[in-house]
């Protein structure tokens, strides 16, 4: 539904109790950056790579990123329910960004530069281990979903969520975290 003056979200067709649970996802279908180590190898690589060899942890955005990458490319039906473009200042181009108020520019700015310097890094760390790495604009387009539409978890929202992982940066100590179909709720394509 679309609410005047909030945006879009759910609405109930009767009156809820006040904490009465709406919604439940299975903690097997929240895709955090553990477990796309845990379920592909050469990211796995990638990052043991990264932490060992450049001193550097790869983010969970990246991570995610990489894993809307593969599933892009291999047209799952995930990646299906993800419209073709996702408008944010990670992928906008210069000549766009230099359209902006000067300081919405420079937000889009440093928003494009930190996802181009987690793409980077992960063009290092796949490539030492003899993986290929994404294209650039692919990497951005889902650098720019993962932005959108992750959600924050922690240890206390899911019995079956695993501990973080020593070789992944969490920013702010927030865990990441995709939640596909129910990512779509709050979006039009949704």
């Amino acid at each position: 539904v679309d609410f005047p003056g909030t945006g879009r979200g759910l609405q109930t067709s009767r009156m809820r109790e006040a904490g009465e649970l709406l919604l439940a996802v299975d903690d097997n279908d929240v895709i955090t950056a553990e477990r796309v180590l845990a379920r592909h190898a050469q990211f796995a690589a990638a990052a043991a790579y990264s932490a060992e060899q450049c001193n550097l942890l790869l983010t969970d955005e990246a991570l995610l990123a990489l894993f809307v990458v593969q599933e892009q490319s291999q047209g799952t039906q995930y990646a299906q329910t993800l419209p073709d473009n996702q408008p944010s200042g990670v992928w906008m181009t210069a000549e766009d960004r230099d359209l902006l108020p000067r300081t919405y520019g420079n937000c889009a700015t440093a928003a494009h530069q930190y996802a181009i310097d987690q793409y980077q890094a992960c063009v290092v760390a796949l490539e030492a281990v003899g993986s290929s790495a994404p294209t650039k604009e692919s990497f951005l387009a889902a650098f720019a979903h993962v932005r959108a539409r992750t959600v924050e978890v922690n240890d206390e929202q899911g019995d079956d969520i695993e501990d973080p992982s020593l070789l992944v940066h969490h920013g702010n100590r927030r865990r990441r975290a995709l939640l596909p179909a129910f990512d779509l709720l709050n979006h039009r394509a949704g």
